[in-house]
This record gives structure tokens, sequence and C-alpha cells, in this order.
């Protein structure tokens, strides 16, 4: 299977950084825009670095860095032992690195092979998927505002618990948890996909994405016009949006 891919990375409102990483193929990516050809097997991960300690796009670009190149998993037990051993390194570099030992980010991964797709994801970075004009969302925020939701406590969930993530690789504690692994559907092989950052679909809802995706322009535009609807909708946050679709989707 082949893929196309699009990606759009800009920095945040009044930020010095972005803290946001995407590794494209074999490409880390990190406040740049651009489209990438790519074959199964690869790997495409979106990173957001956790904000509030040193070190987040340290934390992004290292994970990336870290996934390029490496061997493609045959089973989703490959992909959760590759994410523990990255998350150790992290962990090693973090200890290493003055003022940085809690420095961490969000991770949400694909890796593309022939015959399956493997995602592993941490934290609140999203995958969407698009088939017709249908958007919906395969992965589920670790935020405190999405514990409340799930648990019935809507009365506690306000808009202040979606910047609260229980999830993230590195960090403190030292624990990757929760690291959520699935092989997905065969089905998604032949679909659009869509990774973003919480900079981007915090501001806009499935359905402003999938219009956004729907409209009549050159593919390397859509995830440009994604980050700029989000920062006309307000975000002040780093906005990164991937957009991948497979050989022969009308998209």
């Amino acid at each position: 299977m082949k893929y196309t891919v699009s990606y759009c990375s800009e920095r945040g409102k009044n930020k010095r950084e972005c803290e946001d990483s995407a590794l494209i193929g074999r490409l880390a990516v990190n406040d740049e825009a651009g489209t990438a050809e790519l074959s199964a097997p690869c790997c495409i991960c979106l990173c957001d670095g956790v904000g509030g300690y040193a070190g987040g796009r340290e934390a992004s670009l290292f994970v990336v860095r870290e996934l390029s190149g490496r061997k493609a998993p045959e089973s989703a037990d490959d992909v959760k032992g590759l994410f523990v051993e990255i998350n150790n390194r992290l962990l090693e570099r973090a200890q290493k690195t003055p003022d940085h030992n809690r420095m961490s980010t969000t991770a949400t991964a694909l890796f593309l092979c022939d015959k399956a797709i493997y995602l592993a994801h941490v934290g609140n970075t999203r995958l969407y998927t698009k088939s017709g004009a249908s958007v919906r969302q395969l992965t589920a925020d670790q935020t405190a505002y999405q514990w409340f939701t799930d648990h019935h406590l809507r009365f506690f969930a306000n808009e202040r618990n979606r910047d609260v993530i229980y999830g993230a690789m590195g960090g403190k504690a030292g624990l990757l948890k929760p690291l959520a692994v699935q092989e997905l559907a065969q089905d998604l092989l032949g679909r659009t996909m869509l990774l973003t950052s919480d900079g981007v679909h915090e501001s806009l809802s499935p359905a402003e994405i999938g219009e956004i995706l729907d409209r009549d322009v050159p593919l390397a535009d859509k995830t440009k016009l994604l980050c700029s609807a989000a920062l006309e909708h307000g975000s002040e946050d780093d906005r990164t949006a991937v957009m991948i679709c497979a050989e022969g989707d009308p998209v």
C-alpha cells in the first residue's frame, strides 16, 4: 500500500518554540509543513510535548527520532515493547539533562504495514478516520475532562480539565501509563486518516474538520487550512495536523 501524507505544524501564539513534533516515515518535523509519498511498512507519529515543564519540545522530538528507522512491528506486542523501550530511554535522557527531569510528551503513532495497522496512543493527541462525509475519532483522550465524562460526572467536567492529562511518555513518575496499543480493522487500510494535536481539535469540531477535508483544494493545503481555522477559532496552542491518504482514496 502507498500513502500520500500532508502535514502542517505551527508554533502557538506568543510561544517561544513549537512543542509539537511529527514523524513522517523517517523524517522528523517540527514547526513546518509539507507533503510526502510513503510506502508500507512505515510509521507516522504525532507527539505534543507537555507544557508546564521544561523540555516539551526536546521530549517530542526525542520520541519521533527514536521511532525513525526502527523495523516494522509484527504484532501489537512488538509495538508495546518498542514504546516501553523508548519511554525508558526518554526517562534516562531527562535525568541527565539539568532541569528537565519531568520532560514528557503525548504520542499517537500509526504503524502502516502491508496487511495490518497498529496504533499506539498515550495522552490527548488524536487519530481520526474519514469515510465519505463522516469523521470519527478513534482514540480516547487521556484527560481529566474525558475521565469525568466517561464516569458520568459531567458536573466536575469543565474546560480547564481538557488541559489536564494523565497519560504521557516520560515524566517524573517513570510509568508509561496508560499506553493503549491495538491492531486496527483491515478496512482502515484504504481510508483517509488524520492525526491532530489539541491545538487543532480543541478548537474545531469533527464536522468542521470534515468540511475542511472535503474542500476542493490540493491535499497539501488541507492541513494548513486546519491549522489556520483553529487559529481563527481562538487556538493559542501549537497546532499540528497530519493527513494520511491511501492510494486510490478519492480525498
